[in-house]
């Protein structure tokens, strides 16, 4: 989060995710190729799916990430991703008719309550942090 807001601020346009991007393709591709190479180039129209994959995943969220991060601080930045399984829990639930067992309604309540205890956290002065072990005289 610190690194993508910094990015965001060193470059004003796109260009930082752009690159970010270019470089993991180009990572990732030999070894895709290497490993799917075949059935790829049997079913062409995979790359398609692919793509839009890709822009559904990573271009659109990392690119709205920037956009958010520009604006508002990382403590703020950070309540929004912490709410971010809660909310995808609803859409699923509202749009899809997901059901979420015990457990998964658990560790989303965690991350949230995570989330919003951190930022509690971070949000007291110094010298309420501050708790001398010992009494002075």
């Amino acid at each position: 989060m610190v690194l993508s807001r910094r990015v965001g601020r060193l470059f004003p346009d796109w260009t930082g995710l752009a690159l970010a991007l270019a470089c993991g393709a180009c990572v990732l591709t030999p070894v895709s190729a290497v490993t799917d190479g075949v059935t790829v180039a049997a079913h062409p129209a995979v790359l398609l799916t692919g793509l839009l994959v890709a822009l559904l995943s990573s271009l659109i969220p990392y690119a709205l990430d920037m956009t958010v991060l520009r604006r508002i601080d990382a403590r703020a930045f950070g309540v929004l991703l912490a709410l971010s399984p809660a909310v995808a829990a609803a859409v699923g639930f509202l749009l899809l008719r997901e059901q979420l067992t015990v457990r998964q309604l658990a560790a989303i309540a965690l991350v949230v309550l995570a989330g919003a205890w951190s930022v509690r956290r971070a949000g007291r002065p110094a010298a309420l942090e501050a708790r001398p072990d010992t009494p002075d005289s």
